[in-house]
């Protein structure tokens, strides 16, 4: 079997959908699949590798992801007869436009993973916009596709919110385990690590923070990712105009940088309007870490597992949660955290997620028995 995953870009290691297409990538490939990302960007050259292909920006605004010679490569290889499957991630930029037009052979399936871009939140962002590139551009190959994947029932539920009727697969991703050393101590240290965007509910965070700041002198707030400069600086005004103290903004942080800060974190909090899967959860309980987390996102199961707070998305509920961590002391947040740990080994290996996909892959190239992920209601 032969899958093409079409990507906008893979080059942000910010970017959530990029990781999840690389990491899942790597793991169908250690299955002996035959698997390649067609992605768009300025990094590599035209045909880079067997696995990465990445394509140059043609003309127009890079949010958008021009690529004609991306384009014409998809067009070919949905119409070769070779691929099985060509996987579209992500909406609203050209790649997707191209894998979701284009002329396939009847042997070729397209499956469609959304990454939660059609929440009633993140739809209402950019919701002109969006209507009209819905119309004119995705919605006759969305309603075409063999398979919907998604990584939560949220997401499901959203899916047939939207009027989608096709059948969806629910696969969750998976997440790498780094390694912990034992001597290494947590620091009173509140976490926010992903996309400094309005939908991550930052400035509730701060609100919440500066409720009880005072109560807690020898603790600080570090929030850290990629953001666009004037939503940085509104958030920083913020800070100066609720004199809100011990919050610093590091930035976007990678690779091992961004995982000693995870580890050394006391508690990891993403205080969402809107999230799919909200992978830098499961990246904190991984380096065994507590998190504090809104009812908006799938992680019901910081609870069941005494690993987390799942709160209501309010800023007196996320106040309480933070006091509530706190509270509870460095050794026992510790110890939540290691539960969290123990959680992700179990449920949530890249290969567990690689297995499942290739099932779903089968049984739309093939026909069979329905898989247990997929829903045909």
């Amino acid at each position: 079997m032969r899958i093409v995953n079409v990507v906008p870009t893979i080059c942000n290691e910010a970017d959530g959908v990029g990781t999840f297409v690389r990491s899942c990538t790597e793991a169908i490939e250690g299955l002996s699949a035959s698997i390649c990302i067609a992605s768009v960007g300025e990094e590599y050259q035209n045909g880079s590798s067997e696995k990465i292909k990445t394509f140059r920006y043609g003309i127009g605004p890079k949010r958008l992801a021009n690529s004609p010679s991306l384009k014409k490569w998809i067009a070919l290889e949905a119409r070769s007869g070779s691929c099985d499957v060509l996987h579209n991630h992500g909406f609203w930029m050209m790649p997707n436009t191209y894998a979701l037009n284009a002329r396939r052979s009847p042997n070729c399936k397209l499956v469609v993973s959304p990454h939660g871009a059609l929440s009633d939140t993140a739809l209402a962002i950019g919701r002109l916009r969006k209507a009209i590139y819905w119309g004119l551009y995705h919605k006759s190959g969305v309603e075409k596709a063999d398979l919907i994947h998604v990584t939560g029932e949220s997401e499901y539920i959203a899916i047939r919110h939207f009027g989608l009727k096709n059948p969806v697969c629910i696969i969750p991703p998976g997440v790498n385990l780094p390694p912990l050393n034992n001597e290494q101590q947590k620091e009173k240290v509140i976490l926010f690590l992903g996309r400094i965007h309005p939908i991550k509910g930052i400035d509730r965070m701060l609100l919440s923070w500066k409720q009880h700041q005072k109560k807690y002198p020898q603790w600080r707030m570090e929030v850290c990712g990629p953001s666009k400069p004037e939503y940085l600086r509104s958030l920083m005004n913020m800070c100066e105009r609720h004199l809100i103290e011990r919050v610093t903004f590091r930035g976007a942080v990678y690779g091992l940088e961004k995982e000693e800060l995870m580890k050394k974190a006391a508690v990891s909090i993403l205080p969402s309007h809107s999230e799919n899967f909200a992978l830098s959860v499961a990246e904190s309980l991984a380096a065994g870490t507590a998190v504090i987390t809104t009812k908006v996102t799938p992680w019901i199961g910081l609870t069941s597992n005494n690993c987390g707070w799942w709160v209501e998305s309010n800023t007196d509920a996320i106040g309480k949660a933070l006091c509530a961590a706190i509270d509870m002391g460095i050794e026992e947040l510790a110890k939540m955290g290691l539960r969290g740990r123990t959680w992700m080994k179990a449920d949530y290996t890249w290969r567990y997620s690689a297995l499942q996909l290739l099932r779903a892959y089968h049984w739309i190239r093939y026909g069979g028995e329905v898989p247990d992920t997929v829903r045909t209601d």
